[in-house]
């Protein structure tokens, strides 16, 4: 058993005063702010009686939203309101997060910065992707002085950034110019950009190749920036354009995101199915690619895609060059014909004139309106040589009717498609807009929530919040969370719908009710306020980074808390202190580790790398189970009869305070003096405990009391005649080491003897008095579904051990198989070696032959450490054979201390040494009674706690560069008392167990371990006495009944503990087995060790998926 010796319980509010006075007045909603003497200086707007659909597409829940400032302060069943609040009474609403638009076109946000189109919509953010627009330039400059309604996200524009470089030719850049173009993108990265954005069917974008983009989307990277595009093809050469995006993001090494994806043609229709099949392969390869798309069967760009490329080289002067000339006016007609069926649809009428400034009266008519207009035959050469005629005047921007809704559908169904709009700024009715610019969103509700059904509410609403959140990094947007930005949307669902239509497109949707961005309205009660509370979002850059930097950021404030932690870490800046184990310091750690869990949760783990991504789950589940554990925080004994901080004080004092300099002294002295009110603090939780009617079982106080004595005993306690205490003795021999005089010495020993005297001595005096007021109280039954809620707390202890979902009846059958098979394989090595008699037989003899145990003396236990000592040695030269990986960190073997021998956890343990190796890991040998340490069973406890057991693993681990340092400090029961089982197995495989005996031992180690699963069980669970288990230990191992009575006792106190050895071990020898079967010949267990190793402390579950992992990557090598 791994351990210590004791258990370490482990904005502006002037602005919201002045807006609820204006709400009182003017707001048309149900708002009343809550006035009653002086308001709260944490008033703020309080929504009520809401159904939230949170961003993260689990299903909605009723609730209240508390805002204070900026930001999301509260998230409740039924927040009660505060002085001064805003009330709004949002029942029959919705309340979701802002939507976040993922691709439009607002580069003159600057001029119509109310966006009235996109807030009536519900959109709060936009992603202003520069397909084909200028970027504003420089970026920082531009954005600087910009004021506007919603949020913006700019990217770095591949187009412009072509153009601004190299104009419109139709060639490959120079070195230099791809330099530049280089140095253009890293500036926008600079200044905060989100990516690279390219418009690949447009010019000049379409005359790049795919290693021009990819090596400025490269620069991106750098920035844990993303690629989005608007495709080379949308029509016959989908499939293809695809692949090309899916290169540059494999080339580049980010995620790539297509914009508005489509199937374009009526050649085409039907090919979602193919495009949805390639990005489903492409994601499984390894590149993170995901799409948006907006909720129209029509799509609106310029004329250009209409002619070749080629053809548009040099601007509109060079295509009006090769339109006077007939041989290419000819070869231009042959290609539009080929180019026409795939973006137009079923008839000329398809096309849908938008802008066409040099010829009045056809904005909202078609192609073929034109025709019939001029006298033009409704044919493809006639359409051909018309749309040639149109372009010589310049390009026009139409509306293309050749989508299908069916494709349509199966994209949005998609799980990896978000909601765009790809729509603009609407600030004119003499324009013909898309009616998308009006509608996108509330059109997904309207038609594929409420009428067809394709979606759910939270499916839809996570599409246009949570999910392109997390693909833009947005950390604090997008999910409706404390501490996230209040940008949120209020709308009845029932209501919402679209307007617009392609011949009437200047309607605004309607049923947003209120629109919150930053904490301040920009609707109320579907009016337009005058606020401009946008921003212009910066690309937050190196995801990896910050996730690191937040993990150790973490790891170090937990840490600071707890001066134990830091002595056992080696960390000496807080060794004047101990622990604070008041319950509202656990108060505060249990809000601590909330805040720490909701910065966790900001981190978007598609953008970690896979190292990341694993160490964010890990944190989060660590937190997740301190949180957890919180609820049933008194329901763990801070004394018991084994450990606890009354035995820990003089641990850590002994073990861990070193003496190297006279200021190390004088911490020592603090901490005696401290131990006063850490006494007091802990007497405190045990009241509080006995209050709630959580009594320690009777034994536990009788030991305890017993070991608490030892401490207090000899000099200079009162009335002692004997050598020193173990707390003076150690201080003054640490003292005598130092290279100060001997008057500085005794002027030390004698405040340390004062500060035994004044604050140390009492305060045990003071806790056994209270012991043993709690042990008239306590029964001798203990199992813990006598406590309150104990059944409950039981789940959850296993749980927490376990790291599975075993419930107990599973644990207590899988024990009963294990016994019944560690029985059968003891019968046979009773059959080996010839014994006649039965297992019972066996076990008594194997208790009571005098040889079989070192004599209880002096020399006896010496004798004992000397062959610990062996038996690791001998063990340690053959580590090579299985292990690549060995520790620096020294291993030490030593004899339990006398004060703490006879309560200490077992017959042996280990404790583990500092991460700086200044410190060496201890295995501990209990003398105290050498009957509980046969010779057979001495290997079994070598390697179970030192090597290659819990030293090896905790070492390595500790020693690890490539994890966070929460990771190598970290542990897990299940995994670490497993990897120790597994341990005692391994020396079998080396021929290691010198007989049939100290095999016999291994068994009956591995026994007691299954029987445990039986006996824990049983005990918490199924409400077993406690002779009842001790007689079911006698009669199932080779133990009598003083030994098995201690084992019940140690289970008693430590609910779930002992189930972790056997579930551990199991899980390590299936995953080997599995490993071998998979990979056969190519099996190498030193490679398989490290898997298990290497990646520091794990739950069961995941050291499974890494296993896994690693054979999938082996598999996959053999086959390369």
């Amino acid at each position: 058993m791994t351990g210590q010796a004791y258990t370490v319980p482990g904005v502006e509010t002037s602005r919201w005063s002045v807006i609820a006075r204006l709400m009182v007045v003017a707001l048309g909603f149900a708002a009343t702010t809550v006035f009653s003497g002086a308001q709260s200086a944490n008033a703020g707007l309080l929504i009520q009686n809401a159904t939230i659909v949170d961003g993260t597409g689990t299903d909605a829940y009723s609730g209240s939203i508390r805002i204070e400032g900026e930001r999301i302060a509260q998230v409740g069943d039924a927040l009660a309101p505060q002085q001064g609040d805003v009330l709004i009474d949002a029942a029959g609403l919705i309340v979701a997060p802002g939507f976040i638009d993922m691709h439009a076109h607002v580069s003159n946000i600057h001029e119509y910065p109310q966006a009235e189109n996109f807030l009536r919509q519900g959109v709060t953010t936009i992603a202003n992707s520069l397909h084909s627009h200028d970027l504003p330039w420089p970026l920082e400059e531009y954005t600087a002085s910009l004021r506007m309604a919603p949020n913006i996200a700019y990217f770095a524009g591949f187009n412009w950034t072509r153009k601004a470089v190299m104009g419109l030719d139709n060639r490959e850049p120079t070195d230099d110019e791809l330099q530049q173009m280089e140095l253009l993108v890293r500036q926008a990265m600079e200044q905060g950009a989100f990516g690279l954005a390219s418009g690949m069917e447009y010019v000049p974008a379409t005359y790049a190749s795919v290693d021009e983009v990819a090596a400025l989307a490269r620069v991106a990277a750098e920035w844990d920036g993303i690629y989005v595009t608007h495709m080379r093809d949308e029509g016959s050469k989908l499939l293809e354009s695809i692949r090309d995006t899916a290169e540059i993001g494999e080339m580049a090494s980010l995620p790539v995101h297509i914009n508005h994806i489509k199937t374009t043609g009526i050649s085409n229709h039907g090919r979602s199915v193919d495009a949805l099949d390639l990005i489903n392969s492409i994601r499984a390869s390894g590149v993170d690619m995901t799409t948006d798309i907006y909720p129209y069967a029509a799509f609106m760009t310029y004329s250009d895609l209409l002619f070749p490329a080629w053809s548009l080289a040099g601007g509109q002067e060079g295509f009006r060059a090769r339109i006077v000339d007939s041989v290419q006016r000819e070869k231009i007609a042959a290609e539009m014909k080929t180019i026409f069926p795939q973006q137009a649809g079923k008839d000329f009428d398809s096309i849908q004139f938008a802008q066409l400034p040099y010829l009045e009266g056809y904005v909202g008519r078609t192609l073929g309106d034109y025709l019939r207009d001029h006298s033009l035959p409704e044919t493809l050469d006639a359409a051909v040589e018309a749309l040639i005629d149109l372009q010589f005047r310049g390009r026009f921007v139409a509306i293309y009717h050749s989508m299908d809704d069916v494709d349509i559908e199966a994209f949005l169904a998609s799980p990896h498609t978000m909601v765009s709009s790809d729509g603009d700024l609407a600030v004119t009715a003499e324009k013909l807009f898309h009616p998308r610019t009006y509608g996108s969103f509330p059109r997904v509700f309207s038609s594929y929530v409420r009428d067809r059904g394709l979606l759910s509410l939270e499916q839809a609403v996570h599409k246009m919040t949570g999910q392109p959140a997390a693909r833009l990094g947005l950390l604090e947007r997008g999910v409706i969370g404390v501490g996230n930005f209040a940008d949120l949307v209020i709308f009845d669902n029932q209501e919402i719908t679209d307007h617009a239509t392609f011949l009437d497109p200047h309607q605004q949707s309607t049923g947003v009710k209120h629109l919150l961005i930053n904490g301040e309205w920009v609707l109320q009660d579907g009016d337009l306020t005058a606020a401009l509370p946008g921003r212009v979002l910066r690309h937050q850059p190196h995801q990896n980074a910050k996730a690191e930097a937040l993990f150790e950021n973490i790891y170090q404030a937990r840490l600071a808390r707890s001066p134990i932690d830091q002595a056992f870490e080696g960390i000496r800046d807080q060794q004047d202190k101990w622990d604070d184990y008041s319950d509202a310091y656990l108060l505060e750690s249990n809000r601590l580790d909330r805040a720490h869990l909701r910065k966790l949760e900001a981190l978007t783990p598609d953008r970690l790398s896979d190292a990341n991504q694993l160490n964010l789950r890990l944190y989060r589940q660590e937190l997740q189970g301190a949180i957890d554990e919180f609820q049933w925080r008194f329901h763990r004994y801070p004394i018991n009869h084994m450990t606890g901080i009354h035995a820990g004080v003089a641990a850590v004092l002994i073990r861990l305070h070193r003496i190297e300099t006279v200021k190390d002294a004088d911490d020592y002295i603090k901490r005696l003096n401290g131990v006063e009110h850490l006494f007091d603090q802990v007497i405190d939780g045990l009241k509080t405990r006995a209050g709630m009617g959580i009594v320690a079982p009777r034994f536990v106080y009788e030991r305890a009391i017993e070991s608490v004595r030892k401490i207090i005993i000899g000099q200079p306690f009162e009335g002692s005649v004997l050598a020193d205490s173990p707390l003076f003795a150690d201080f003054k021999r640490k003292v005598d080491a130092l290279d100060i005089t001997p008057e500085q010495k005794l002027n030390l020993q004698v405040t340390a003897q004062q500060a035994l005297l004044d604050s140390l001595g009492p305060a045990y005096r003071k806790l056994i008095d209270v012991l043993t007021a709690l042990k008239g109280r306590a029964e001798v039954e203990g199992g813990v579904w006598k406590l309150p809620q104990g059944r409950a707390f039981y789940r959850h202890a296993l749980r927490q051990t376990t790291t599975t979902n075993m419930d107990a009846e599973s644990i207590h059958l899988l024990g009963l198989r294990e016994v019944e098979r560690i029985h059968a394989e003891m019968r046979a090595i009773l059959e080996q070696a010839g014994y006649d008699g039965d297992l019972s037989d066996f076990f008594a003899y194997m208790q009571s032959e005098p040889t079989f145990f070192y004599p209880q003396t002096a020399e006896g236990k010496q004798a004992s450490i000397d062959e610990a000592d062996r038996l690791l040695s001998e063990m340690r030269v053959r580590l090579p054979e299985i292990f690549n990986t060995v520790p620096e960190a020294e291993l030490v073997v030593k004899a339990v201390e006398a004060f703490r021998e006879k309560a200490s956890v077992g017959s042996a343990f280990y404790q583990p040494g500092a991460p700086d190796l200044s410190r060496p890991g201890v295995f501990y040998v209990n003398t105290y009674d050498m009957s509980a340490m046969p010779k057979y069973s001495l290997p079994t406890y070598a390697y179970h706690e030192g090597i290659p057991g819990h030293h090896m693993q905790v070492s390595i681990a500790q020693e690890l560069k490539n994890i966070p340092r929460f990771r190598r400090a970290g542990s897990y029961v299940a995994y670490a008392e497993g990897w120790g089982l597994y341990a005692e197995f391994l020396p079998k495989e080396l021929g290691l167990y010198a007989d049939l005996y100290t095999d016999f031992g291994r068994l009956s180690a591995e026994l007691w371990r299954a029987c445990r699963l039986v006996l824990d069980t049983a005990i918490h669970d199924r409400r077993w006495s406690r002779e009842e288990a001790i007689t079911y230990l006698m009669d199932n191992s080779p133990t009598d009944r003083e030994k098995a009575t201690e084992a019940i006792e140690r289970y008693l106190v430590l609910p779930s503990q002992a189930t972790a050895y056997t579930l551990g071990m199991l899980k390590i020898l299936d995953l080997r087995q599995l490993a071998k079967t998979r990979l056969g010949k190519q099996f190498d267990i030193r490679a398989f060790h490290d898997v298990v190793l290497r990646n520091g402390a794990l739950p069961l579950n995941i050291l499974e998926e890494l296993v896994e992992d690693w054979i999938s990557r082996r598999l996959a090598e053999q086959s390369a």
